[in-house]
């Protein structure tokens, strides 16, 4: 009969330590459940095929593209003034520089007058993405992005910030994510023209070298 004491305490001690890990097991699986990630892209699968007929005007070297680490694989919002958040759930299936830099391909070279190259010579085009979010406001939904570009050879040609929005239809998330891609094509679209007119104004900055 001692020894009873003995069993009684190790088999509480067995039992609380099974009770704890179960409940660790059940919280842990809980957790795992409750995430339900979802992808998505603002890029659009519809290759363009150029323009045979287009005249080039010169050569661009498409430097770097570069975004903050606030800017990442989780989409982000803001009420369009000082606050921001992430969603916990959705993300983009790329970093939104990459996005960002095959549109200024399609705008600069596949669709507009200047032949790619790689000469570290020629003018270099660099952009940074500073916005690429969600803007949710008491009178205001929309896709926004902000691209800061400088146009340089030996002397800055171009130094702008481009911001683009496009409001987003019927409110749903889906048509934020087709806003976004309205607003990047639009935006690597408005950087072409400025990189264009930079370079009617300094011809022989983009002339062939």
């Amino acid at each position: 009969m001692k020894g009873t004491p003995l069993l009684s305490a190790a088999a509480a001690t067995a039992a609380l330590v099974a009770s704890l890990l179960s409940a660790s097991g059940c919280a842990l699986l809980s957790r795992g459940a409750s995430v339900d990630t979802k992808w998505y892209t603002p890029e659009l699968t519809q290759p363009s095929a150029g323009s045979a007929e287009r005249q080039e005007t010169g050569e661009l070297r498409l430097g770097r593209v570069t975004a903050g680490a606030d800017l990442g694989l989780r989409i982000a919002y803001s009420d369009g003034l000082y606050g921001m958040g992430y969603y916990e759930g959705l993300r983009w299936t790329e970093r939104p520089e990459h996005y960002v830099r095959r549109a200024l391909g399609r705008s600069l070279f596949e669709q507009g007058p200047f032949r790619r190259t790689l000469d570290a010579t020629a003018p270099t085009l660099d952009v940074e993405v500073v916005d690429f979010e969600e803007v949710k406001a008491p009178t205001t939904h929309a896709a926004r992005i902000s691209l800061r570009v400088v146009l340089a050879t030996d002397h800055v040609l171009l130094e702008r910030t481009v911001a683009v929005s496009r409001a987003v239809p019927g409110g749903t998330f889906d048509g934020f994510v087709a806003a976004m891609s309205q607003a990047l094509e639009a935006s690597a679209s408005e950087i072409a023209r400025d990189v264009g007119d930079a370079c009617a104004a300094s011809p022989e900055a983009c002339t062939a070298h």
